[in-house]
């Protein structure tokens, strides 16, 4: 299982300038696979890098946004909202068990009148700025495999006898 990058990373351990590119991959998928491929083979992994090259941002436009979208939007918030303010409330022990499932529908509720209102505010008075709602990401145009000079040769080796393998 991988963990998602941290931003909080010290420079230092970013840092690549005694490395070697091993190989080159088209995909983020693709260099993730060649590193499991040398851990499975007993390579020590933890020295190498995948960095990418040629950064591009991408923002698919999802639709058009609209009152009626803001507002459910804010209503879908408000009810994880009022659901969490509820379970507060019964684990501090402000409520009693017999009272939870009114205490909970109330904050609900509660939580989706705010949401609505907070949303709808808010979309009108931004209104001008963004009228879409969309999602994004990097990509690179290619992902490179490094490692300290001393380990390539025996990365490239495993690399190779893995693609004859395969084929």
């Amino acid at each position: 299982m991988r963990k998602p990058m941290n931003r909080a990373v010290p420079e230092q351990l970013l840092d690549t300038s005694n490395s070697e590119v091993i190989s080159t991959y088209d995909s983020m998928l693709a260099a993730h696979h060649a590193v499991d491929v040398l851990a499975d083979a007993g390579f020590d992994v933890r020295e190498l890098a995948i960095v990418g090259n040629g950064l591009t941002t991408v923002e698919r436009i999802a639709g058009k946004l609209s009152y009626g979208r803001v507002a459910i939007s804010g209503a879908f918030s408000g009810i994880y909202f009022g659901a969490g303010i509820s379970l507060v409330a019964v684990l501090a022990g402000f409520v009693q068990s017999s009272n939870m499932l009114n205490t909970l529908l109330a904050c609900m509720l509660i939580g989706v009148g705010i949401g609505v209102l907070l949303a709808v505010a808010n979309y009108a008075m931004n209104r001008n700025r963004r009228s879409f709602t969309s999602f994004g990401g990097m990509r690179a145009a290619r992902y490179d495999l490094k490692a300290p000079r001393g380990q390539i040769a025996a990365a490239r080796q495993i690399l190779a006898e893995h693609a004859v393998q395969q084929h």
